[in-house]
């Protein structure tokens, strides 16, 4: 039974995300347009990255507005908590969870210690939690295989830098944790199998808050002659683009590839070019949605479910301008293999093996 409600969650996780328009939220959901959605409640609490961090917080709260509009909900029937600091965390999952909300949203693994309390508590409360594998009969945790788009990422840099006969790529991350160290597994591998020659600068900022911090070190990896930086970093990792297009108006060409949402924008110079070679995507905005959906129908079942290149929640932003079609091509490639199972993917970096 258990495997049953994770294919058919899978199965609505794919219908939703080839249904539901990527870009403004404003936008509807061709086949919702004409539907009757019944009023729901609405509650996202979000990390301290903000609720503008072009990553999880953004795009949960987009699929909460896509809902909300074709519902017709009014707005008191739909808000987000911003936590300023990690000790909000607790307090405002249990300000919602002793509210009238009907689904609550946690986009991110730093709310597991706060929420098994609550969860417990509260058993009457649906809870959507994104980046966790929490099990519990009132949950539905959502958690990505990183590594596999990871393994795109450093394919995508090291085809680009091999292109233009450089040497280094970079790599950085926020925390230094299982999950981002998932990534930077994919990345390094991703990289080598396209050229085990080019070198990999890593560097962790320490948190996914303090942008300067992605500032200093994507500045000394340009410096280092790094050609193509992987930011996995939150908000933190707008520092790195900033860093890139002060690079590039120097007269320096360089790239960054961005993480979670497409950050093609953030990467924009002055003369209308962005130095944003792709970026990994995860269609978040598509997940909360289509659970708000099934909240309303009385047809949320809990599971912890794990999604990939093969659910087509993951991958690469649906136009790239800044790769060519022979480079598009070989990106391809390496995904079907990897949904093949042609190619293993290691979960660890070399520094922990």
């Amino acid at each position: 039974m258990k495997k049953v409600l994770v294919l058919f969650t899978v199965c609505i996780l794919l219908v939703a995300c080839a249904d539901i328009t990527s870009g403004n939220p404003n936008k509807s959901s061709s086949s919702d347009i004409s539907l009757d959605l019944k009023p729901i409640k609405l509650g996202l609490v979000t990390t301290v990255g903000g609720i503008d961090d072009d990553a999880l917080n953004d795009m949960s709260w987009e699929g909460i507005l896509l809902y909300a509009k074709n519902a017709k909900l009014p707005e008191e029937d739909y808000d987000y908590k911003q936590s300023l600091i990690k000790t909000d965390y607790y307090l405002n999952l249990r300000k919602y969870a002793e509210s009238n909300v009907d689904l609550i949203i946690a986009p991110c693994y730093e709310f597991d210690n706060e929420l098994v309390g609550i969860i417990d508590d509260y058993k009457n409360k649906k809870f959507l939690l994104i980046n966790t594998d929490i099990k519990a009969s009132n949950v539905v945790s959502l958690s990505f295989a990183e590594q596999e788009g990871a393994y795109l990422a450093g394919v995508t840099a090291a085809l680009k830098t091999k292109a233009a006969n450089k040497q280094k790529v970079g790599f950085i991350g926020g925390e230094d944790i299982e999950l981002i160290q998932r990534v930077e597994a994919g990345f390094e591998q991703g990289v080598a199998a396209v050229d085990p020659d080019i070198e990999i600068l890593k560097s962790y900022t320490g948190n996914f808050e303090n942008s300067l911090n992605g500032l200093e070190r994507a500045e000394m990896m340009y410096d280092k002659g790094v050609y193509v930086i992987y930011q996995v970093a939150g908000k933190a990792g707008e520092g790195v683009f900033k860093a890139a297009i002060k690079n590039r108006e120097n007269g320096n060409e360089c790239w960054v590839i961005g993480s979670e949402g497409d950050q093609y924008d953030f990467g924009l110079c002055k003369d209308g070019k962005s130095v944003t070679l792709t970026s990994i995507v995860k269609k978040i905005k598509s997940i909360v949605y289509q659970y708000c959906k099934l909240t309303a129908t009385d047809e949320f079942e809990a599971a912890v479910v794990k999604l990939g290149l093969k659910d087509n929640v993951i991958g690469l932003p649906l136009e790239n301008p800044n790769l060519n079609e022979a480079q598009i091509k070989e990106l391809e490639s390496y995904k079907n293999k990897i949904i093949k199972g042609e190619i293993n993917i290691l979960l660890l970096p070399k520094r922990l093996r």
